[in-house]
């Protein structure tokens, strides 16, 4: 049977978050959130008269570039796996008339050639048994015994993700040396002429290096999550903490208020029962100051709700700053991970600036 797929990946990162489907010719922010290349271009033609426009997923602001969409370039990592999953969904619905990659009729197809990058019908497939043209048309597999488990065919071979990049300028020679001087891929006819003297490696070297250093970048961000949610966990304690302070201080002052209320209504019994002509004087004193001390009770009881209210609001602002963070973190790794594991040294080192 086929191997394991992209299918299997999380959901979420070959989603759309414009239009909730699974990404169509994925386009990359350096935010490093995807969406489908005609929901971002419809986003960037609405904006286009304000200059800018932002990430649906985490408001970051970019400048509309000169091309438009064209400037913006493609998911390298995502479009391969992408690829795969409909290679495997066309392979699990083959009974229904697709394409075939050879002639380009729509038909039944029965196997599947690497080389034509697609299915082929029955009579290509004949084609390619005695034909000279497709000769070295030697992976050629059909579609029967890919179900039946004779052969082990991996629908990945047949993506971009392993499809080798040509030279722009030798564009029969493919980029086998990256040049770390100039950062980007060369052929060997370019090494020698354009990039004497530079610091040159071999693809395999590089992106060994490469994938070593993004799982440490991995490890590391993985290690600063969880001291972010360790300090996190800190900084809501020693809030509570505060808080409890803060109500039991209140709690405080409203006994002490009832039991000073107590002393002066007794004081002004007393009071009265001496001098029956201080009577009005002594009451209008003591209501005075029994509407200070619960003045000063308002005072302190509305002082305490804006406090419990900033305290809850810090906290809830930080922790949606802390969530976009750890998203956006996390959306990072997943696409290191998948960079470390699934694709090959070419979109490794297409891919890795950005991560």
């Amino acid at each position: 049977m086929a191997s394991q797929s992209p299918s299997n990946l999380d959901e979420e990162i070959l989603l759309c978050c414009i239009c909730g489907d699974i990404l169509n010719e994925p386009n990359i922010l350096g935010c490093l959130h995807c969406f489908c290349q005609k929901c971002l271009a419809e986003l960037i033609d609405k904006a286009l008269d304000e200059g800018k426009f932002q990430c649906p997923t985490c408001r970051e602001e970019y400048d509309i570039p000169d091309g438009g969409i064209e400037g913006i370039k493609g998911d390298f990592l995502l479009k391969p796996l992408l690829e795969s999953r409909k290679l495997e969904k066309d392979f699990k619905e083959r009974q229904r008339e697709q394409m075939c990659s050879s002639c380009e009729k729509l038909t039944t197809v029965v196997a599947i050639c690497p080389d034509c990058e697609g299915f082929v019908c029955e009579v290509c497939l004949s084609g390619h048994k005695v034909m000279k043209t497709f000769s070295s048309h030697r992976h050629i597999v059909t579609l029967e015994d890919i179900e039946s488990g004779k052969v082990n065919f991996n629908f990945k071979s047949m993506t971009t993700n392993l499809k080798a990049p040509k030279c722009p300028v030798h564009k029969d020679m493919i980029l086998h040396i990256n040049c770390q001087t100039c950062d980007k891929l060369i052929c060997p006819v370019c090494a020698p002429i354009h990039h004497n003297n530079h610091k040159l490696e071999e693809i395999v070297s590089a992106g060994e290096r490469i994938k070593r250093r993004v799982q440490e970048l991995v490890e590391a961000s993985m290690i600063s999550e969880k001291n972010l949610e360790k300090k996190m966990g800190e900084v809501r304690k020693i809030s509570q903490t505060k808080l409890n302070e803060i109500l039991g201080t209140f709690e405080q002052l409203k006994k002490t208020a009832v039991r000073e209320e107590k002393n002066l209504r007794r004081a002004e019994q007393e009071s009265l029962k001496q001098l029956a002509e201080m009577k009005r004087m002594i009451k209008k004193e003591t209501d005075d100051n029994i509407n200070i001390i619960r003045e000063r009770e308002a005072c302190l009881a509305e002082e305490v709700k804006m406090l419990e209210k900033f305290c809850t609001q810090t906290i809830k602002k930080t922790e949606g700053v802390v969530k976009e963070k750890m998203n956006k973190l996390r959306n990072t790794q997943a696409k290191a991970k998948i960079l470390t594991k699934d694709v090959d040294n070419w979109s490794v080192l297409l891919a890795a600036p950005d991560l």
